[in-house]
């Protein structure tokens, strides 16, 4: 369906929520930031193979705030 989700969860799996929905497109190589507030990921467009040298060029670079669920993006 083209969609694709962030979840987070405690470490044994459970409460797992989602965090993230991209509705058009790859969500790829969440990160947590040092201080554990943001996730950064990489939205990968429909149409572009995520395994492909070409997501470099056209992957988007969102962050996510955890605690208020607001996301910015942060490339061009």
């Amino acid at each position: 369906n083209g969609r694709s989700e962030i979840f987070t969860a405690r470490p044994d799996g459970s409460e797992a929520q989602v965090v993230v929905t991209m509705p058009d497109g790859d969500a790829v190589g969440p990160r947590w930031s040092p201080d554990g507030r943001s996730i950064a990921f990489v939205h990968v467009p429909n149409g572009i193979d995520r395994q492909s040298p070409v997501v470099a060029a056209t992957g988007i670079v969102y962050v996510l705030e955890v605690d208020s669920g607001r996301i910015s993006r942060v490339s061009k």
